[in-house]
């Protein structure tokens, strides 16, 4: 079981959105994934509906009772356990959620009402991917390649996949150029160029004669992976410059 917090401004703390937490976890045999902690059901609602949709794992959802406030300098939560309870009961009739709790704020009252209703409840019907098999069914996961921020889906609706080239010293001289410079803030606006000229994932290879390629590669991917939106295809036939930490 996997659970990740989604903050109040719609992504993870690191900046990742719902699509890439499922576009990179997709491919490992688990079994449900779904959120918890730092709100309340409302604030989950539309990441609740990616999941059920999107999906092929069982969706779980275990919301804070609201947002915390501060209320004579102790953390309040305003959500009464009635309110859980109707949410969480419309995440499992309308949406297919088969896992349900209380995190930060919820009582015994809150947890017993969600026990009571789980026992009258039939999860919406949803295609999940059973015995943790890496296989792929016919449900609506759309296969992705994800950075941390976002996921880009490999079939593009009104175009190809654009992959950028330009961060590869094997065929760029100007790439070549900023990298023999050690100009990381270069190679970073080179990067940047690309995803405003439209590319979907960036090339990156820093192969080269005469330098240290795993060291080039994690000075320039550890800039990247903060700087720009894109996924990253890290390409050498060296596998050293793949293990980045």
């Amino acid at each position: 079981m996997v659970s990740v917090t989604m903050e109040i401004q719609g992504t993870m703390l690191v900046g990742s959105d719902i699509s890439a937490v499922l576009s990179i976890l997709e491919p490992y045999p688990i079994d449900i994934l779904g959120l918890n902690c730092a709100t309340g059901p409302d604030r989950m609602a539309e990441h609740v509906k990616y999941l059920s949709a999107h999906s092929p794992f069982v969706v779980s959802c275990i919301p804070n009772a609201g947002l915390p406030e501060n209320v004579g300098g102790h953390a309040h939560y305003r959500l009464t356990p009635m309110e859980l309870r109707m949410s969480l009961m419309n995440f499992v009739e309308d949406l297919g959620v088969q896992v349900i709790g209380g995190c930060c704020g919820t009582r015994p009252d809150h947890i017993q009402q969600l026990a009571e209703l789980a026992t009258t409840l039939t999860p919406k019907a949803r295609s999940v991917r059973s015995n943790g098999q890496v296989t792929r069914p016919a449900f609506n996961y759309v296969p992705s390649a994800a950075s941390i921020y976002s996921a880009q889906p490999y079939e593009q609706d009104n175009s190809f996949l654009i992959i950028g080239e330009r961060l590869n010293a094997s065929g760029s001289k100007k790439c070549r150029d900023l990298l023999n410079a050690e100009d990381w803030d270069g190679l970073v606006a080179l990067a940047r160029s690309q995803v405003k000229e439209g590319a979907h994932i960036l090339d990156v290879n820093v192969d080269y004669v005469g330098r240290d390629g795993v060291k080039d590669m994690h000075e320039l991917v550890s800039r990247l992976v903060t700087n720009v939106n894109l996924p990253l295809m890290l390409d050498s036939t060296e596998w050293e410059k793949w293990k980045l930490d």
